[in-house]
């Protein structure tokens, strides 16, 4: 093991996968955000003109 043993540790690196958890949830809202605001702008709602 080297310097970095705890990132390998199963017991003490549970944040990785909170994270990649977290990143993918916030990748799925960022997508139905866009593509709401895709819809919006294709249907005339989000123009001032």
């Amino acid at each position: 093991m080297g310097i970095d043993w705890w990132e390998h540790d199963p017991t003490l690196s549970s944040g990785d996968r909170d994270l990649a958890e977290e990143n993918r949830r916030l990748r799925r809202r960022l997508g139905d955000l866009e593509a709401d605001g895709r819809r919006a702008v294709d249907s005339g709602e989000g123009s001032d003109g």
